[in-house]
């Protein structure tokens, strides 16, 4: 500790958190120390607020894409598993294979199975292409959503105390996409609608009078560069 030798416990642990959203630290520090990063990046919150509002907005879809997920390991598996048991049976087979009756019928119903799985495994990837052109029709929904939480979030560098929690940021989106203007066709302008509009007025009441315009104009600014009306570097 500084300049002096101290015993410690080997069950010792030392933590240290920072307030800077994105520190550099240098390599004599890095290779001393374990370093945690729980910032959120735009792609994993995107994808975050899809799978939110195809959840609300498609709940059969979504159960049947988490349904599809398992199946589709499940399905893996026992592919792989076959496959290895006829390697195995292949492998300890003795004297003339096409003598041992045994094996011949293994491989035969083996064949089968894979045959099986193989044709469960094609109609899974086609609902897998399915889901993926439904999570297309919100994607603009999710990045609009995404993109103005990084307008919360800079609020911090304004003052401080402007702190939101993620939980409460998704509970903001969640209650939108309820409360939008129904209509498939207009859906998710309805929603990036709602949601915008929800948002300022729930954050704008927590904020000092001079800071409202400010944070009016991040939200303009990143409204404006997801829709690649501005470039920012």
């Amino acid at each position: 500790m500084g300049e002096k030798y101290i015993d410690y416990s080997n069950d010792f642990k030392f933590y240290m958190t920072t307030k800077l959203s994105n520190p550099h630290y240098p390599p004599e520090i890095c290779v001393k120390v374990t370093l945690l990063n729980f910032m959120v990046t735009p792609e994993g919150l995107e994808d975050q607020m899809l799978n939110t509002v195809v959840r609300i907005e498609e709940p059969n879809k979504e159960e049947q894409r988490q349904r599809n997920i398992k199946e589709f390991f499940e399905n893996k598996n026992k592919q792989q598993a076959t496959e290895n048991k006829i390697l195995k049976m292949l492998s300890e087979a003795t004297g003339n294979i096409l003598d041992d009756e045994v094996l011949i019928n293994t491989l035969q119903q083996s064949k089968v199975e894979s045959i099986e799985i193989e044709e469960k495994l094609k109609q899974q990837e086609i609902n897998r292409e399915q889901f993926k052109n439904l999570q297309n029709f919100y994607k603009d929904a999710a990045k609009r959503s995404a993109n103005l939480y990084f307008a919360v979030i800079d609020l911090a560098m304004i003052e401080p105390v402007y702190q939101f929690s993620l939980e409460f940021y998704i509970d903001l989106f969640e209650r939108s996409i309820e409360k939008a203007v129904p209509g498939r066709f207009e859906r998710v302008k309805n929603i990036n609608h709602c949601f915008t509009q929800t948002l300022f007025q729930n954050i704008i009441r927590s904020l000092l009078e001079k800071d409202k315009l400010s944070f009016s104009m991040l939200i303009v600014m990143r409204i404006l560069q997801e829709e690649k009306k501005i470039i920012t570097p």
